[in-house]
Parts: C-alpha cells; structure tokens; sequence
C-alpha cells in the first residue's frame, strides 16, 4: 500500500492515529495495525470501496466485542 493511500486511510479514520517516531517523525505501525491495514488492502484488491470497508470494520469491531464480552462472561480465554 502507498504511502498516500496510508496517509488517507488514516485522515478518513480507516487507520487509527499511529504513534510517531519522536526524532524522525516517521509512522510507527503496531502489529495490530499492520494486519488492518494488511485487511483493508485485500479488501480493496476485491473492490470494495471506502464506505463499504467502515462496514466491514464495524461488524468485525462489532464482531469481536460481542466474543471477548461472551468470553469474559463464560470465564473462558481465547484459543491461539
């Protein structure tokens, strides 16, 4: 992915803001935030566009609250 399209994606909140280098001020991505951004190029490849990625990322936000609250609920950990 580009530089411009990350910059975008993060301007329009696709990405959230990303912690920055203090000396270089360069971009300092987590792994979490590599593998959305890993996500929404795929999705893109497939043509989604913008608005149709913000609703994939609200269910799947959506998605995983539901499953850590029912986790949580049920005193269980997450299988890796």
């Amino acid at each position: 992915m580009s530089i411009p399209t990350l910059r975008y994606y993060e301007d329009i909140g696709l990405l959230p803001a990303v912690r920055r280098d203090t000396s270089s001020g360069h971009r300092r991505y987590s792994a979490d935030a590599v593998q959305l951004i890993e996500s929404l190029a795929n999705l893109r490849a497939v043509g989604m566009s913008i608005e149709e990625m913000r609703t994939y990322l609200a269910l799947r936000e959506g998605a995983t609250r539901r499953r850590l609250r029912s986790e949580s609920f049920f005193g269980r950990t997450p299988k890796r």
